[in-house]
Order: C-alpha cells, then sequence, then structure tokens
C-alpha cells in the first residue's frame, strides 16, 4: 500500500494560536476499528491504570458489558486504593430518564467514596421548561456530549458512549492515544473543571450540587453559566496560552483540542472547523461523516459558498440509524433526518454546487451506525494527512446546544496515515448512493407533517 508522507505541518502553524497543540510520534496513536476493540481498550486502560482513570460521556448502561467494566473499575480501585483517582462526567438530563448513572454507579461510589461521580446539567433546561417537558424530550435542550476515555497517560478519544450497543455493533470512531503525559493532563484537567461545575451523585443516590448557590437550573440566569465559562474556558485558555507544539526529534503529528460550549457562550470547534475547510487546497478531498445529518447554516454557507473542494459524505441509512424500529415519534427520527439530507442535496444543486458533494448512506446488517469525522487527503496522495475526531456530529445540536470536544490530528507518520486511510475504507465501503432522485421516491419522499415538524424544531436536530 502506497501511504504518501509529504504534507508539510507547517501548513497548519495558524492552529496554535487557536488551540493548545500537542506534539507527539504517530506511532503512539492506533486507530480502533470495531466496538469490540474499543469495549476492550476500555477494559484494559482500567486493568493497568495506577494513578488515575477519567471517563467522560453522555451516559451509562445497565447491561451485563457495563456492569464487567465497573466490576473491573471496582478490583481496580480495590487493589489501589486512594492511590487510583478515578472520576465519570456522564449526562444529568439523560440519565434522568432511567436513572441509568445511579443503578451502575451508585454502588461503586459508596465502596470508593473518594471515588466521583458527576453529572453535568444544561442551564438551559430551567423553569418550566424542566418542569413540563417530558423526560425523553428535555434532552432535546442540550447535554453533556464529550466522549474521552483516560487511563493514566493513555488517552481514547471517541464519539462512542458506555453502553452495550457501543461495545457491539454500534459502528463509531476510536483513537487511542498512547504515553502521552502532556496530553493526557490537558484532558485530565478538562474533564475535572467540568466535573467543578456539575452535580456531584452523592453516596445517597442524589444529585447535588458543589457549589449550592450555583446550582445550574436554581441561580440567577447567566450567574452559572459565567462562573462555568471561568472555570472551564479559563482552564483552557490558560493551556492555550503556555502552550508550545513544537515538534522533537521523532515526532512527526500534532494533535489540538478543540472545545464548543453553546451554553457557556464558547463556539470555537465549529469555528475552527469551519476555518480548516475553508482554507484547504480545492484538490483536496474532504471526507465528512455524521450519524445525524443536519448542518446549521454556518456550517452550509461555509461548505457551498467558501470551501472549493470535493466533498464526500457518509450518514447513516434510515435502518441504520440507531433510532430505526423505536416505538412512537422516535421511530420517525431517521426519516426526518433523510428528509433533511434531501434538503441539503437540493441546496447544493440550486447553487449549482452538486458536483462537488457526493452523499453516500451506510449500510450493514446487523449494525447501526454513529460515525463523525472528517478526514483531508492532498491532491494526487492515497491517505489523509489530517483527521477530525471526537463527539460532534455538525449539525444543529452540536453546534448549539450541546458540551462538545474534537481533536484535530495532523500527521506525516505514514503508519498512522494508512490506517486513516484503512478507517475510511472500511466505513466507505458501506455506502449506497443518496441522490436527490433518491430522496423523492415514494418510500423516502417526507411527508408534509415532517417538513413542517422539521421547519418549527430543527434546530434541535
Amino acid at each position: 500500500m502506497n501511504c504518501d508522507n509529504n504534507f508539510s505541518l507547517s501548513n497548519l502553524e495558524w492552529l496554535q494560536k487557536e488551540s493548545p497543540g500537542f506534539s507527539l510520534s504517530g506511532n503512539q496513536i492506533k486507530v480502533l476499528f470495531t466496538p469490540e476493540e474499543f469495549y476492550n481498550a476500555l477494559l484494559d486502560g482500567c486493568r493497568g491504570a495506577t494513578n488515575r482513570i477519567m471517563m467522560a460521556a453522555l451516559y451509562i448502561g445497565m447491561d451485563s458489558l457495563e456492569h464487567k467494566l465497573v466490576e473491573v473499575l471496582d478490583e481496580r480501585l480495590t487493589e489501589r486504593g486512594k492511590d487510583l483517582q478515578v472520576s465519570v462526567l456522564l449526562d444529568a438530563v439523560r440519565s434522568s430518564r432511567d436513572r441509568s448513572a445511579q443503578l451502575t454507579l451508585l454502588p461503586l461510589v459508596q465502596k470508593h467514596p473518594h471515588c466521583q461521580v458527576s453529572l453535568y446539567h444544561t442551564p438551559e433546561l430551567r423553569g418550566l421548561w424542566l418542569r413540563l417537558l417530558p423526560l425523553k424530550v428535555n434532552e432535546a435542550i442540550g447535554i453533556q456530549h464529550i466522549k474521552i476515555y483516560m487511563f493514566d497517560d493513555d488517552v481514547i478519544i471517541s464519539g462512542a458512549n458506555l453502553t452495550k450497543d457501543y461495545f457491539t455493533n454500534r459502528q463509531d470512531r476510536y483513537m487511542l492515544m498512547s504515553g502521552c503525559r502532556a496530553l493526557a493532563d490537558f484532558c485530565a484537567g478538562l474533564i475535572t473543571r467540568l466535573c467543578s461545575v456539575s452535580l456531584r451523585l452523592s453516596d445517597e443516590g442524589e444529585l447535588v450540587p458543589r457549589l449550592p448557590h450555583l446550582h445550574p437550573t436554581l441561580a440567577p440566569p447567566g450567574q452559572y453559566e459565567k462562573h462555568a465559562r471561568d472555570i472551564v474556558w479559563g482552564y483552557y485558555q490558560h493551556a492555550l496560552r503556555k502552550s508550545s507544539a513544537q515538534l522533537k526529534p521523532g515526532d512527526d503529528t500534532w494533535v489540538f483540542p478543540l472545545l464548543q460550549l453553546p451554553p457557556l457562550m464558547v463556539l470555537q470547534d465549529s469555528s475552527v472547523t469551519q476555518s480548516i475547510l475553508e482554507s484547504v487546497d480545492p484538490h483536496t478531498t474532504i471526507q465528512l461523516a455524521s450519524p445525524y445529518f443536519n448542518l446549521p447554516e454556518n456550517y452550509i454557507s461555509s461548505f457551498v459558498h467558501k470551501c472549493r473542494s470535493t466533498f464526500n459524505i457518509l450518514i447513516p441509512h434510515p435502518t441504520a440509524n440507531d433510532f430505526f424500529g423505536a416505538r412512537g415519534f422516535a421511530g420517525q427520527i431517521p426519516w426526518l433526518y433523510s428528509a433533511l439530507t434531501g434538503q441539503f442535496l437540493h441546496t447544493v444543486r440550486s447553487t449549482g454546487q452538486d458536483k462537488r458533494f457526493c452523499v453516500a448512506e451506510y449500510t450493514r446488517p446487523g449494525s447501526s451506525y454513529h460515525c463523525k469525522g472528517v478526514w483531508l487527503t492532498a491532491q494526487d496522495e492515497e491517505s489523509p494527512y489530517l483527521t477530525i475526531v471526537g463527539s460532534s456530529n455538525f449539525n444543529h445540536r452540536s453546534v448549539k446546544r450541546d458540551l462538545e470536544c474534537q481533536m484535530v490530528v495532523v500527521t506525516n507518520n505514514p503508519s498512522l496515515r494508512c490506517s486513516l486511510r484503512e478507517e475510511t475504507q472500511r466505513l466507505y465501503r458501506h455506502g449506497v448512493m443518496f441522490t436527490q432522485d433518491v430522496a423523492l421516491r415514494p418510500d423516502r419522499k417526507p411527508k408534509l407533517w415532517h417538513n413542517v415538524f422539521l421547519w418549527l424544531f430543527k434546530g434541535y436536530f
């Protein structure tokens, strides 16, 4: 396999002014390809950690595989005692639906008091919204969506949650960065500060604020947000000021973490993502994956009018959407995203840009699709030199509502670039072309109420 190695990292040095940069060897990064590899990496990380285990996700499940993970955590905590710091960050709104965090993690907190479980609650869900919205709907207002798993000096950046589906048949992306002390310290500091502005799971199973006067839903409007912004974004800015991403001998890769914290008025991830895609050479191929394709207006304007590269977009077929077959309204969600994709294709055709955009639907029996990210491949090359990996779905929610973290990985490492190429090949080989003609077929054409609903509530998807 021919893996290219002639892209200059200096082309993206401007990122050092936008994000803390961490240099390392691409040999320290391993692309994981399957849910099983991801689950095993979590188990191995917990078993081998000696100093710290820190995990951030939307939610944790209550099935056997999740309990196995907690058992391994328990065993390691018993072995290491207070020498092992364990901190888990989840979302309070999502967990309130079935009390999954309490049911799965409370025994760990009760047995090991120094183990911390925190649940972020968006300050946007308060007052009448909080009292009136059903539990299965209220998370549309905003959630903690960051997915980082850290074991000592190893970091897994992903879009996957801690549930059986994500460990078995829901395809996502996962990147393991090993022996990266500086990057791990940064991630540990980020999770610690996010936990400090979140609710704490007490040993009685209650969610209590760390500072009673700064409860996210009870404090006066704006007071909690200012405090949380000062803590989290202030930490990020401090890390940026002291960052020095100079390549050391043997290093060939940069990693740049990005944050999107809409309730705290931080929109850095979407801004930098736009700048990256607008700055690339017109002959660069951009591969973009999203499980919930609903580009906000700023992305559409950027991709259609300012970027000149070719886009190969991969989204799930409705049958590969994780809401497919769900009861009630949730079962209509895959078809709503299909309608949104049709609207996007109509937009690019009406602007004369349709030749630059190719959309395919991931279709794989027995597997659902939750992949998100970007890969850039230069002209006349076969392997990506840049990828963006993390939690963002590049949709309205990710840009305007949810807490997100992504990492921009820029590399000249031949082995890593080959792995990125293999990653895209594994995903895109399951893609089936989706065109405007397909969108208008009788079995795919949106119903009238679909269009009305999206006109009213598109910003919540």
